[in-house]
């Protein structure tokens, strides 16, 4: 018998056992878009069985900050998979060789969709952009011009807010971004002149090609045809703004939230009627 009243072979076992335990490594890291280095949030993480023969180690969803960790991986070769929705999926081979922790940066690019050439030509409704032009001749508020639209290229509605004076853009699942004023407030959302209600997150609701511009301010700057916001407000502006119809208390456009709240209108009387 050996010390403890082990026989040798289980004082082996429990010698590679250690030995084991002394291999394993924290493997953490971020999942980042490749354009703009912005963190993913809710991308997949998959450390699956590779050439070596190691077991794989399951899967894990990044946090709002891109992050994910996987605890006590054994040194192996590993098959890594990352995906997340409208990127192209990352598969690529990772080496733990035991020998320290690892933190990896792992960047995903955008999988583009070939299209034929489109050729669109349009105007926004002069009437949903009435007092627009006069704000931003006058220089109030931080505003952003269809020009800048289309020489960004940007993703997101937000991605056009970094540069907002004393604006804090935040990650907003399941995707998008929020943008924070001074005192991380919300401020109020109009598009084409028509205040939303119940919604900080722009980019759920509009996408950037169909935007002609957009005007941010702070508080009380707000333009006063926009009410009070102690906040302040982001004014967006669609390509395709159209009159307010007969009797709506809008000054400053349609908008392309309006035949939904109709809609749902119509379905909750139809519920009713039904019951």
């Amino acid at each position: 018998m050996w010390p403890g009243g082990w026989t040798r072979g289980e004082l082996a076992a429990q010698e590679e056992r250690a030995a084991d335990r002394a291999s394993q490594v924290t493997v953490e890291g971020t999942v980042v878009d490749h354009e703009t280095g912005a963190p993913l949030p809710g991308a997949t993480v998959s450390l699956a069985a590779g050439p070596s023969g190691a077991r794989g180690r399951g899967t894990r969803i990044t946090d709002e900050g891109g992050r994910f960790l996987f605890h006590d991986v054994p040194a192996a070769t590993y098959r890594l998979l990352v995906s997340s929705p409208g990127f192209r999926e990352m598969a690529d081979t990772l080496h733990v060789s035991g020998a320290k922790d690892l933190d990896l940066i792992l960047p995903l690019s955008t999988d583009p969709i070939p299209l034929e050439p489109i050729i669109v030509t349009a105007e926004p409704s002069p009437m949903a952009m009435r007092g627009y032009e006069r704000r931003r001749r006058g220089g109030g508020g931080f505003v952003v011009t269809r020009e800048e639209i289309l020489e960004r290229r940007p993703r997101y509605v937000t991605e056009l807010l970094h540069r907002v004076p004393g604006g804090t853009v935040v990650p907003t699942p399941p995707h998008g971004y929020t943008l924070l004023l001074r005192g991380q407030c919300r401020p109020g959302i109009w598009i084409d002149g028509v205040r939303l209600v119940g919604s900080s997150n722009i980019d759920q609701l509009v996408s950037p090609q169909d935007v002609e511009a957009v005007e941010v301010y702070h508080g009380f700057e707000l333009p006063v045809e926009f009410g009070v916001n102690s906040c302040g407000g982001i004014l967006v502006w669609t390509r395709t703004g159209a009159p307010p119809p007969p009797g709506r208390e809008s000054d400053a456009g349609g908008s392309i939230i309006g035949p939904l709240l109709k809609a749902a209108a119509l379905v909750a009387v139809i519920l009713v009627l039904g019951r």
